[in-house]
């Protein structure tokens, strides 16, 4: 128990200890020191030999004592330091992946009495500016997490300074972009290259490794070295490896919904459909082994988690029919259901390789899913899987030089079949019943509540699969002269995106009111198929040197610079370049810090550091109107005039022949590539910051980041039904959105697709981040406290997005990509995680506590988020609230619709919120087995929830209680209502 518990106790340090790639791989870490005698003086030629559970490294001082152990794989190792006529010195430490501890001994003699075992363990990096977190899977077992959660990372990332975790799930780090952050595996980048995401289409398999597969996770949120090329965080986890010893566990978790609560709304609201929190039901499940094939030479690790969820249908009416007496099917989950597994080979002393793969698969079935209103059926079998594979060659011929290549591979092919082929008939809806449309057979019903949407006939026809896979090829090296230690590397990565999407289907939706007393009503018919395929090769070069120069203290300066290349593969579109930024001149990324440790004993040191950053283009970029297919889309007119006293009147369909038909075929006009004169959107930011290891387990640091957002890049194309380049004042997809007063700016486009970096005012977000914290632990307690202070701000906001504009002059459509300005959206920011305007405040404590009850030690560990000043929405404002108009077109927006002096939003900022969570954990020990039973509370006040229903509410309109708007502000990861889950886990 006492080791657990300080696990738990030294995250305080953690957090302050900062990561480094000093001189580390993606999967490795490093141990440097020196070696003195009683009264200071170096011993040059003492032997210092580590040991793990899987083999021993030895390392000779120089004649300045000092040493270097680089190249040592993540976990405990036990150091020793021996020299004639000394005693033995011994150090235990944790050594993670890039990072590199400090163990400096201090030798006497042998005729001495006291044996000083060790001088001091350095608890900080200094040898990096580099700032973020870096946890063991022990430390990630003691964190209160959700113990039926498939993602392991989720409740480490919400507790980490600086990084938001929203709602939906996604993360932002420092104010960046979710797609704009790096998932690392066991080396391999795990983004999808086709939009940046870790996400495998909103499907569900995911690329984290689940939390008993974990060896140690970094999680990098500023100031990057040159070896890294992203834009946003980097999560670099390590899957654990088998050792001399036997080694396995068996665990379960699962949840007590009748122990629920369910989520807190508003007052005033009462919701249609008593949905009881025990409706749902999950299980999680697994199991590790590991171990010895050759001692010492060769091992092996194995993982399986596995994951069943039934969802009840969330239909809003009474019982589980909709309005239309339609049951909708129970949602039947399987998955992500994750293999691990891993082979360590140390062929000699100088070579190791490493060979692991991780596998993720999730099926869900929905049976017959109904719309609320109407017969719409929606119902599919979706599945993704997420693959990574790598093989890595780790060389040490000498402690001055290493060398490590990898090659890997990742997928995520996904796909969606609909449950129904059946059209069911059409039907009107006037505001108060439902009439019967063409071939309708059905009777009316009864009213419902006004203004409900309603929409018939079935979504599901839509047959969809796509796959992503790309291959990483990967070389960095180290060496050492004298002062300066250098390193270089080189990435290439080979990627594909290909798609397919075919189907049809058939439904009628009620517009607003468009004059005083009238109703009009579109009936649809669309059909649609397209098939997309292009190739892409990123890649990366950097080189650094860490130069001494003076004891203590040590300059970081390196050069980074990538390279974007796109191409079509299919149809008239194979082999022609889409996208190529390739530059050198324009994309160089200067990186340079520095790093003074004070005393020179890992305990206290301040730093500085600037670094530019691009942005890394996504393969969406390139995708929109650049597909093989056809779109054709009818719109039939219907009207109906009506009394002021809603007495009811006629209703006149329209001719039955489209008033609107759009008619687009793959690649309509000819592709423009982008612009060879454009620039990637970089990032200039600037970091300083202490952190100090006081005496009696007191840590204490900060850091204050100031970041430009320059060269903005924005992409959209508008046409009219034949193709042709449009513009209209209705098709509100060509604004640029200014959050603060001035004027709105609308971009003409020139083709089918336009990409530009200067048809707008210049761009200048900004970004300024504070951050403290303090941490303390003693013998049987723990605690970290963190306070960050954030405001986001400028004068680009972003285009809006992709509407279908109905109007009798124009029959326009214009749409935004979403894969390039989307990344710098303030409503962006604010669905993935509040990148809003206002400053934010938000304090993070996590601590625990070690007591003995009854003879055996209890654990308990919480974990708590308090959040102010989000705000509330991000574009949409109440209607009234809005400039009035004289036209509305279906789907658009009018010229002045914009909102009052062009601010962002005027509706002030969200309910502050505060997430509890709790953990109970204990262990019981008998003959080798331990035995460890765990209980966590999830949101234990049940605090106020930011979602749809409770925004709508000054909207005018009702969205779903269970689905977050991302039109409002979204709050912290998991606080739909109060969750107790508990596990049990038996380790052998």
């Amino acid at each position: 128990m006492t080791s657990r518990f300080s696990t738990l106790a030294s995250i305080g340090a953690l957090l302050v200890a900062g990561v480094s790639v000093h001189a580390q791989s993606l999967q490795t870490g490093e141990v440097t020191g020196t070696v003195r005698d009683k009264s200071g003086r170096p011993v040059p030629g003492a032997k210092i030999t580590a040991k793990s559970g899987q083999v021993s490294r030895t390392a000779v001082t120089s004649a300045a004592g000092e040493y270097r152990l680089p190249l040592l794989n993540a976990g405990r190792w036990n150091l020793t330091a021996l020299h004639d006529g000394f005693q033995v010195a011994s150090a235990s430490l944790q050594v993670s992946i890039n990072e590199t501890r400090i163990a400096n001994f201090s030798l006497v003699s042998v005729q001495a009495v006291v044996v000083e075992v060790v001088d001091k363990l350095g608890e900080l990096d200094t040898t990096s500016t580099q700032v973020g977190v870096n946890l063991s899977g022990e430390t990630l077992a003691t964190i209160p997490m959700d113990m039926t959660s498939m993602n392991a990372l989720d409740g480490l990332m919400a507790s980490v300074p600086g990084v938001r975790v929203a709602d939906t799930g996604v993360f932002q780090v420092m104010g960046g972009s979710n797609d704009q952050n790096a998932y690392v595996v066991d080396g391999n980048l795990t983004n999808k290259t086709y939009s940046n995401t870790s996400t495998s289409n909103g499907v569900g398999a995911s690329v984290q490794p689940a939390r008993e597969f974990i060896e140690t996770v970094e999680v990098v949120t500023n100031a990057f070295g040159a070896e890294y090329g992203v834009f946003g965080g980097v999560v670099n986890a390590l899957t654990k490896s088998g050792s001399n010893t036997f080694t396995g566990s068996l665990f379960y978790g699962t949840n007590f919904p009748k122990s629920a609560a369910l989520p807190y709304y508003a007052e005033g609201w009462t919701p249609q459909r008593a949905r009881t929190a025990e409706d749902d039901k999950y299980h999680r499940y697994g199991f590790t082994v590991g171990g010895p094939i050759i001692k010492d030479k060769l091992f092996f690790f194995v993982g399986f988690q596995g994951f069943r969820d039934v969802v009840p249908p969330t239909t809003l009416a009474t019982g589980s029919l909709n309005w239309n007496g339609l049951k909708s099917d129970d949602t039947k989950i399987s998955g992500p259901n994750q293999w691990t597994a891993k082979l360590n080979w140390y062929i000699d002393a100088s070579n190791q390789l490493i060979l692991s793969a991780t596998r993720s698969h999730y099926r869900s079935n929905t049976g017959h899913q109904y719309s609320d209103y109407g017969t719409l059926d929606s119902g599919a079998i979706r599945e993704s899987t997420n693959q990574n594979v790598n093989l890595t060659w780790n060389w040490l011929p000498t402690s001055d030089f290493y060398l490590v290549a990898s090659v890997g591979n990742f997928k995520n092919p996904s796909s969606t079949s609909p449950i129904t082929g059946v059209d069911y008939p059409v039907m009107y809806y006037d505001g108060r019943y439902f009439v019967d449309g063409p071939g309708s057979a059905l009777a009316n019903k009864p009213a419902q509540p006004e203004y409900a949407s309603y929409t018939t006939g079935t979504g599901g026809l839509f047959n969809s699969r796509g796959d992503n896979p790309n291959t990483q090829y990967r070389v960095d090296a180290s060496w050492t002269l004298g002062r300066h230690n250098l390193k270089a590397g080189y990435l290439r990565q080979v990627t594909t995106y290909e798609d397919f999407t075919g189907g049809e289907d058939i439904y009628s939706i009620g517009n607003s009111i468009t004059s005083p007393y009238s109703w009009y009503f579109l009936y649809r018919l669309r059909w649609s198929s397209s098939y997309t395929k292009y190739n892409g090769v990123l890649q990366g070069h950097y080189l650094k040197d860490v130069v001494t120069l003076a004891p203590g203290l040590r300059l970081d300066a390196g050069l980074r610079y990538d390279s974007f290349n796109y191409k079509g593969a299919f149809g008239p579109y194979d082999g022609m370049h889409l996208a190529d930024y390739d530059k050198p001149g324009r994309q160089l990324q200067p990186r340079i810090g520095l790093v003074w440790d004070v005393d020179q004993d890992g305990r206290k040191k301040i730093f500085a550091h600037f670094g530019r950053y691009f942005m890394s283009m996504p393969m969406s970029a390139v995708s929109w109107a650049k597909t093989s297919g056809i779109y054709y889309d009818m719109w039939f007119p219907g009207s109906w005039t009506y009394n002021q006293d809603y007495s009811g009147g006629p209703i006149t369909l329209g001719s039955q022949t489209p008033d609107m038909t759009m008619l687009l075929l793959g690649g309509t006009g000819k592709p423009q590539p982008h612009a060879t004169d454009l620039r990637l959107p970089r990032k200039n930011a600037w970091t300083v910051g202490a952190d100090w290891t006081l005496a009696k387990g007191l840590s204490v640091g900060g850091s204050w980041t100031f970041w430009e957002l320059k060269d903005v890049m924005d992409d959209s194309y508008f046409l009219n039904e034949d193709g042709s380049a449009a513009f209209s004042a209705l098709s509100a997809t060509k604004v640029i959105w200014n959050p603060h007063p001035g004027a709105v700016t609308f971009v003409d486009s020139d083709g089918v697709q336009h990409t530009w970096n200067s048809n707008f005012p210049e761009p200048k977000n900004r970004y300024i981040g504070l951050n403290l914290h303090a941490s303390m632990q003693g013998e049987r307690y723990g605690v970290t406290f963190n306070y960050t202070w954030t405001h986001h701000y400028g004068n680009y906001q972003g285009e809006s997005q992709n509407y279908l504009t109905y109007a009798t002059t124009g029959n326009q459509t214009g749409a935004g990509s979403a894969g390039l300005t989307y990344d710098f959206d303030f409503a962006k920011g604010i669905a993935d995680g509040n990148m809003e305007g206002d400053p934010v405040h938000e304090f993070k404590l996590q601590g625990s506590c070690r007591f003995a009850v009854l003879g055996h030690d209890f654990t308990m560990g919480l974990t708590s988020i308090y959040q102010s000043g989000v705000g509330l929405t991000s574009t949409m404002n109440a209607g009234a609230r809005w400039a009035a108009s004289a036209t509305s077109g279906f789907g658009g927006l009018p010229t002045s619709y914009v909102t009052v002096n062009n601010l962002r939003g005027d509706m002030g900022n969200a309910p502050w919120n505060l997430l509890v969570n709790t953990d109970l954990s204990t262990s019981i020990r008998f003959k080798g087995i331990e035995v460890r039973l765990n209980a966590s509370i999830h949101n234990v006040f049940n605090s106020r929830t930011v979602l749809g229903r409770w925004g709508g509410k000054y909207e005018g309109s009702y969205q779903s209680e269970i689905t977050a708007d991302p039109n409002y502000g979204l709050v912290i990861r998991g606080m739909a209502g109060r969750s107790v889950t508990a596990g049990c886990s038996i380790q052998f």
